[in-house]
């Protein structure tokens, strides 16, 4: 990016309020400098070429490059000046960070002058203010500062205590980069998803070293790091009540101060809390969560996911299907064009189900939802659909030729997945006795017969067992039974949770039995 662009980008940010304090800074007289921001403000397609206005001589363009670097410097000037950056919308923790940066500005003149004590101590205050928010990478380069003039004039005891916070420090933000690059690598509300197993264990050995290191509760970020991990991990493992709640710990922790408060982290603990109670059953108070989710976003794919989830709900347990709202909220949100095509896919099919749930004309829905292509779905969520798909096809178009290649491609797919998917159990069991039924000639009463147990490890076994949040739209020990029997399928009865709880109110109690 060329540095008149940078100054065009800089300029088309500002607030209207900021705009107009910055041209009372400019001065009334048409200088120049005034003249060059008003025309970039006014006119954001205008060209560097527009503004020379036919002069294209050397001298001309040397004048111009001067002024946008002039205008540049005065507009981060402006920018980083104290009560702009009071009176700006930034998050706490972002005020105090440039604050601390600019401070830097003032030890470094304080050392050019040789006031070389007063500048230790301008470094001992900007170093408790980076304390108190966590910033790691500068508060290592400001003890390293520090360092170098306490070794040259303290004493023992102080340069050893100063190597060793600059040990400790340096081990801790390495464990922070590595925790924010492996939180990087699993998507908001998506932890369905986890099946890598190098990722997992990646996980555990930062679980270890978190937990390894002696003054780990003097920071936050370590603190919610750990129970955000012990989530996944958790989750992982089938463990729902626990992962739930590691991740109202995550929720409750990132709320302790307000200058270390996350919103990434906040929406992240909220969806993946949903997930787990829908996991467990306790289906009214997870859309107390999502309810909660969705007041505190404003993003399309974020509402998307969430009103995705109250629809997946209103589905699966409700015998009406879908709220209007609901639905009417969720097709104005895929219209979107910023919203994640996997998403779209997955909101769509869950659409056209509850259409056929609700009694509208099957074979256009049924048809709609044969025609998907799921390439571009996650392996669990891939997996889930074939499923569907060969559901359909045996109970709208049972002589269908494309049933036997469905269940074989299932086979080879799950087959080849081993060790890659979630519910890797169950889908290996689903897949087995769909081969099973084929080769029997789909004679549902003599495998429902022969196979009891492995259909009731579908419905009790934790690792197999049919949960809330999968995309398997038709629970399949209960679509097959209603095969069995002849009868229409109709989704399982839904036991409703003796206790509703708000799990987003701070004084809210953890308690899952």
């Amino acid at each position: 990016m060329s540095q008149y662009q940078r100054v065009k980008s800089i300029i088309h940010s500002l607030t209207s309020a900021e705009a107009k304090y910055f041209e009372k800074q400019l001065g009334k007289k048409d200088s120049n400098i005034r003249l060059l921001y008003k025309r970039i403000r006014s006119d954001h397609s205008v060209s560097k070429m527009a503004l020379l206005e036919g002069g294209a001589d050397v001298r001309n363009r040397m004048k111009l490059n001067e002024l946008i670097a002039r205008l540049e410097w005065t507009l981060l000037e402006y920018l980083s000046d104290w009560d702009v950056i009071q009176l700006s919308g930034y998050h706490k923790r972002a005020k105090t960070y440039f604050v601390q940066v600019k401070s830097l500005l003032h030890y470094d003149m304080l050392q050019y002058r040789g006031l070389r004590f007063d500048s230790v101590e301008k470094l001992t205050s900007i170093q408790k203010r980076l304390e108190s928010i966590e910033s790691f990478e500068l508060l290592y380069f400001i003890l390293r500062r520090k360092h170098r003039v306490v070794s040259q004039y303290g004493t023992k005891a102080e340069i050893r205590r100063g190597e060793k916070a600059i040990q400790e420090l340096e081990l801790v933000t390495n464990l922070v980069t590595q925790c924010e690059i492996l939180r990087n690598r699993f998507h908001d509300a998506s932890l369905k998803s986890i099946s890598n197993l190098k990722l997992i264990k990646e996980i555990e050995s930062v679980i270890e070293r978190i937990q390894g290191l002696k003054n780990m509760n003097r920071y936050l970020a370590l603190k919610r790091y750990l129970e955000f991990f012990r989530g996944i991990y958790s989750f992982y493992r089938h463990d729902f009540a626990g992962a739930m709640v590691s991740f109202y710990n995550t929720y409750r922790i990132n709320k302790e101060r307000e200058e270390l408060y996350l919103t990434s982290f906040n929406s992240t603990s909220l969806a993946n809390m949903a997930l787990c109670l829908v996991s467990l059953g306790r289906v009214e108070s997870a859309r107390i969560v999502i309810n909660k989710f969705l007041d505190d976003l404003r993003l399309p794919q974020d509402q998307a996911i969430g009103y995705f989830l109250l629809a997946k709900l209103s589905y699966q347990y409700e015998q009406g299907g879908i709220e209007n709202f609901v639905r009417g909220k969720l097709i104005e949100l895929l219209e979107h064009r910023y919203i994640n095509e996997a998403l779209r896919m997955k909101a769509n099919i869950l659409l056209c189900m509850d259409g056929i749930k609700s009694g509208l004309d099957y074979y256009p829905l049924v048809n709609k939802v044969l025609a998907y292509n799921y390439r571009k779905l996650k392996l669990d969520d891939e997996i889930a659909i074939r499923i569907l798909q060969i559901q359909l096809y045996l109970q709208y178009y049972p002589n269908s030729h494309r049933i036997d290649n469905a269940i074989e491609n299932l086979r080879k797919k799950v087959a080849r997945s081993i060790g890659q998917t979630f519910n890797e159990p169950r889908w290996r069991t689903i897949s087995s006795l769909l081969s099973l039924l084929s080769k029997r000639g789909y004679d549902y009463k003599i495998i429902l017969k022969s196979r009891q147990s492995e259909f009731q490890a579908l419905s009790l076994n934790k690792e197999t067992k049919w949960i809330g949040t999968s995309l398997e739209f038709l629970p399949f020990e209960h679509w097959f039974k209603c095969m069995a029997e002849g009868k229409p399928y109709t989704h399982p009865p839904y036991l409703k949770e003796k206790k509703v709880v708000d799990y987003t109110k701070a004084d809210a109690r953890v308690s899952l039995r």
